[in-house]
């Protein structure tokens, strides 16, 4: 019968010793693919397409935001507001409403939405009530103590950097949402300047701006009616027409208004009432 002879299952080689020495052959395509695909013998669906993954995930969110202050402010709609501002003649124009609305709610009339951080400097706060008094008050406290340690104000180009830093720092915190407007005088240039800047940390210095649905409406007659070197007369007429376009244009326009002028003898108020111009023009027209 003779000796058995040893044969090599197929796809292998026998060595030197005569020991079958295993050697890999190539694997068809196709199953390949699969092995890549299915893994363990379970298919891998991309992440968020299975409809019952996305609810969980969508849940789960909507209970992190509802216990996390952050999150939850951070999704809060910013208020209807009316800010804007522009620069004249070594002086600077802040104007802003007065009406304190929460939703289809007014809660006050008689709301300052423009902060004297010092005697030279303005910063008008648009958004969520909370964040503009807390972050308004940090600002100005700290402007306060850089004074009382260095003997100096900042400058209004190195406060608007230190506000934009702030909210550049809690944008992956907590940000902040609020948009503001930083206007200031300078001794040493004898000029005055404004600064735009919105939540998420982008700072630009411009001749004119505006926050809030009102404030859009102002942009355009910025472009038309501003020049450099405004008197303060073309100011006061600039105002009249950017509040009148508001009052024409916005279906929930305030009535009272805050004008403020910062320049070289410092910061000044004046409450716009549109009810007493309307009264008071009534009767001067009657008059002629």
């Amino acid at each position: 019968r003779g000796r058995a002879v040893f044969k090599p299952p197929l796809g292998t080689s026998t060595g030197t010793a005569g020991r079958a020495r295993a050697v890999k052959a190539p694997l068809p395509l196709e199953s390949s693919r699969r092995r890549r695909s299915h893994g363990r013998g379970r298919s891998r669906r991309p992440l968020g397409s299975n409809p019952r993954s996305r609810a969980s995930y969508h849940r789960a969110t909507a209970r992190r935001s509802a216990s996390d202050p952050h999150q939850a402010r951070a999704r809060e709609p910013t208020a209807m507001d009316v800010l804007f501002a522009f620069t004249g003649d070594k002086f600077a124009v802040v104007v802003s409403d007065t009406t304190s609305v929460q939703q289809i709610i007014v809660q006050k009339d008689d709301m300052e939405k423009i902060m004297d951080l010092d005697s030279h400097k303005l910063l008008a706060l648009s958004g969520p009530k909370g964040d503009c008094v807390y972050f308004g008050e940090y600002v100005q406290a700290n402007m306060k103590l850089y004074e009382l340690r260095n003997g100096v104000k900042l400058s209004t180009h190195a406060c608007a950097n230190f506000v934009r830093n702030q909210l550049a720092e809690a944008l992956r915190k907590g940000p902040y949402q609020v948009n503001t407007l930083l206007a200031g005088y300078d001794k040493d240039t004898d000029s005055a300047s404004l600064y735009f800047m919105d939540p998420y940390a982008s700072m630009m210095k411009v001749n004119s701006g505006g926050h809030g649905y009102g404030g859009m409406f102002c942009l355009s007659l910025f472009d038309k009616h501003w020049v450099p070197g405004m008197t303060r007369e073309a100011a006061a007429i600039l105002v009249d027409k950017c509040i009148a376009e508001v009052r024409e244009r916005l279906v929930t326009a305030p009535t009272k208004y805050h004008v403020k002028i910062v320049d070289e003898n410092g910061t000044s108020c004046e409450v716009y009432d549109c009810v007493e111009k309307a009264a008071v023009k009534a009767v001067a027209d009657s008059r002629k």
